[in-house]
């Protein structure tokens, strides 16, 4: 397999100590990714909030069952894929917030792990399958731009 081109998946445990192995992967593959430290912990605080919204919130308190997460590292993209066989997503978790006109004690729970998502990587894709659902953090590997500034980045989100 081409060096820059790699994938990868975890099968996990709907529990919380596969956070732990999940980041300790992630923050592996964005290392040998280029990524610096400080991209690395918005990489894995990202996918910390996606695994926490999957062990809360997909299955109930009593079930044992499993979900995937896959890596995908190419040349210009790092790519988290979350999949469980779960509760889908609901619409109104979806819609993205505005953080700055409320105040925190005014703020849903509900949402807020998604938020935080999208602040830490540069798209968050969701997507409710026919069973379960789908959640895609995409981090752009940094290029410096023709003009040595570095890469920015183009946030875009989508729903599906």
């Amino acid at each position: 397999m081409d060096e820059k081109n790699r994938s990868s998946m975890l099968i996990l445990p709907n529990n919380l100590y596969s956070v732990l192995a999940a980041q300790a992967y992630a923050e592996e593959l964005a290392k040998e990714a280029g990524f610096d430290l400080a991209e690395r912990a918005r990489v894995c605080l990202a996918l910390e909030e996606a695994i926490l919204n999957v062990v809360t919130h997909s299955f109930g308190p009593e079930v044992t069952a499993m979900y995937q997460v896959a890596f995908r590292v190419t040349h210009s993209t790092f790519t988290i894929i979350l999949r469980d066989h779960g509760v889908p997503f609901e619409d109104e978790v979806l819609a993205p917030r505005d953080m700055t006109v409320c105040d925190v004690d005014d703020y849903p729970p509900s949402g807020l792990g998604l938020h935080i998502m999208r602040n830490s990587v540069d798209h968050v894709v969701v997507r409710n399958c026919p069973v379960g659902k789908e959640l895609r953090l995409i981090k752009h590997l940094s290029h410096p731009a023709p003009d040595g500034q570095s890469g920015g980045r183009d946030r875009q989100d989508r729903v599906q």
